[in-house]
């Protein structure tokens, strides 16, 4: 795995530091694609569709074509990634296709399915942090409920505006309340109804369109595997 490192060519800051909810235990979360050397593509398996740690630094980088197939399907995990405060690009002959491509397309990614894939990430918050409180894990309960209301503010935001901010802004305070176990049940429950309320209202006056353009999508992942082809085949 360690020699795939070397071909991410789009690495994201992700999670509590992006989300401006970061404490000093906060680690580095990583998200991105890498970009598999044109001869893996012969060899009798494919490249892996994912590079994933947990030892040091936290990353999950996801080869070229799936992690756009994970755009098209508003994936929060891909998506958020491309709207990250920092940005590294490690490669510099793809920096600038890269960076042209997602700053000039990247509003265009979001679609209705995030109807779906926000409010289907928030629900799975709500049960795992009710069953964390449940078997006494509060700590790991409580900040699960704490991204349940980030993935309705997000979503919302995102739905009204087409667009997607990462960094939680003006409910810092909340939602580091929640994180810390200061909030009471009852409170918990009376902003997340008024969050799901506001989700849902969004819903119905958003003027998102239903879909990605995934030629454009298309176009892209090819291009990119053409620039890498031609420097492949020189070193071949």
């Amino acid at each position: 795995m360690q020699g795939h490192l070397k071909d991410v060519h789009y690495k994201a800051l992700t999670g509590s530091k992006a989300y401006g909810l970061a404490n000093e235990n906060s680690d580095d979360d990583w998200r991105g694609f890498y970009i598999p050397p044109s001869i893996d593509w012969f060899k009798m398996s494919d490249p892996v569709e994912q590079l994933q740690t947990t030892n040091g630094e936290d990353y999950s980088y996801w080869e070229l074509r799936k992690f756009f197939r994970l755009v098209i399907q508003n994936n929060p995990n891909v998506l958020e990634s491309l709207w990250s405060p920092v940005v590294i690009y490690p490669h510099p002959d793809t920096e600038e296709v890269l960076k042209t491509f997602i700053d000039n397309n990247r509003n265009s990614f979001i679609t209705k399915k995030i109807i779906k894939t926000y409010g289907g990430y928030a629900t799975s918050q709500l049960h795992r942090g009710e069953d964390y409180i449940n078997r006494g894990k509060t700590r790991e309960g409580w900040k699960h409920l704490m991204h349940l209301c980030r993935l309705l503010i997000q979503g919302r935001k995102a739905l009204l505006e087409g667009d997607l901010k990462v960094d939680v802004g003006e409910y810092r305070d909340r939602l580091l309340e929640i994180r810390r176990e200061e909030w009471t049940m009852d409170q918990f429950k009376k902003w997340h109804a008024e969050l799901e309320a506001e989700f849902v209202d969004a819903q119905t006056k958003t003027k998102l369109s239903d879909k990605v353009d995934e030629k454009l999508i298309e176009k892209f992942v090819t291009k990119m595997r053409l620039m890498l082809l031609d420097k492949d085949l020189l070193i071949l």
